[in-house]
């Protein structure tokens, strides 16, 4: 049990997971419309295509909501559920498109899209447990499972999906997509639960996330990005179709050729913010300010380590250094493990909040 809740072993079921995701997106984006193209389907109906991209551009409207049920105030996450329900719905999608075949364009367009959906909600839970699961210094780790997966999983949904594709049929191709999609869910769906120190107070909501200009900003940069990603690779299939191309070259040079390229083109980018440096964000001199034990004048600074990361055990706890009092307001309950210095359990009478007061103070 230990080890399958060990650093490495979260890293490596998310990687399954965005691999599969990934799978679901080379062959809607990239392997779709070379075959339809292959099959004889026009250019403008292949760009209904387009389409798909919808729901992972506009998947933020419903992530609170889907953040919501799967994080309740108290027990264990409900990751695996969703995970579960979204992978057995698209592998379920995927055989249904093999059925369906891709000649028949609407009905392969909304069965696909159903995928799409899907896959997005997928993709939601499987980030939120990523940053839930994962310590801070582990977050890189986890963000490499998410590229190194993206680069791995379109490899085979745009490259050996067209080559299964010419060697087989498409029914076939679609049941090994479909098998796949499966296969690399399951160790995440038998990783343990882990269960939360203290009951949860945070509930996202998008109302607030949208009256803050900076999430309004980066949900627009968000959106523009997954569109134009995606959009760029819909049409490049059909024009090599077009140019005489073969399924199966074809899947050679999207699975091997893209994903040599993507990588070779990840290592010079990090290569060259080693040798130029990154540029230091905006908030930089904020978090100097929280790291620095002493003021520019000599004295103390008051903001030094105001949350603090503490091991407890296997995990480690966000707790801060002060507490806010935040429990003595009617029906505002306390922080958990945040808090320095809870509450202890019982009366709360008017002399409470003096002897809180004096509780709060201690943790300095």
């Amino acid at each position: 049990m230990r080890r399958l809740d060990s650093p490495v072993a979260i890293v490596l079921t998310i990687g399954g997971l965005y691999v599969g995701q990934s799978i679901i997106g080379g062959v809607t984006f990239s392997a779709l419309p070379s075959v339809l193209r292959e099959r004889g389907i026009s250019l403008d109906h292949i760009g209904l295509t387009y389409l798909a991209v919808v729901p992972w551009v506009l998947k933020f409207l419903w992530a609170p909501a889907l953040e919501r049920y799967r994080l309740p105030r108290i027990g264990p996450s409900r990751s695996r559920s969703i995970v579960l329900v979204g992978g057995l719905i698209s592998a379920a999608g995927l055989v249904l498109a093999g059925i369906v075949g891709p000649v028949n364009v609407w009905p392969i367009m909304a069965t696909f899209m159903m995928i799409a959906f899907t896959a997005s909600t997928v993709d939601i839970a499987c980030d939120g447990h990523a940053v839930e699961s994962l310590s801070q210094q582990h977050h890189g780790w986890g963000n490499a499972a998410q590229v190194g997966g993206a680069y791995l999983g379109a490899a085979i949904g745009s490259g050996l999906f067209l080559v299964l594709v010419a060697q087989v049929d498409w029914m076939g191709a679609m049941l090994v997509m479909a098998v796949l999609l499966g296969l690399l869910g399951l160790p995440f769906l038998l990783s343990p639960a882990s269960k939360p120190e203290a009951m949860r107070t945070h509930q996202p909501s998008l109302r607030e996330a949208l009256g803050r200009l900076e999430m309004r900003k980066g949900f627009a940069l968000a959106a523009l990005y997954a569109a134009t990603q995606k959009w760029g690779l819909v049409m490049l299939g059909p024009f090599l179709v077009d140019a005489g191309l073969d399924l199966a070259s074809l899947g050679v040079i999207n699975g091997l050729g893209g994903m040599i390229l993507g990588v070779a083109c990840a290592l010079l980018g990090g290569a060259c913010v080693r040798f130029w440096g990154a540029r230091p964000d905006a908030l930089s001199e904020g978090r100097s300010l929280l790291e620095t034990r002493l003021g520019g004048n000599g004295r103390p600074n008051p903001m030094f380590d105001l949350v603090r990361y503490l091991p407890q055990g296997e995990h480690t706890v966000r707790q801060r250094k002060l507490c806010c009092l935040r429990y003595l307001l009617p029906d505002v309950e306390c922080c958990g493990s945040l808090c320095p210095s809870p509450p202890a359990k019982g009366l709360k009478t008017e002399f409470d909040g003096q002897a809180d007061l004096d509780g709060g103070m201690t943790a300095l």
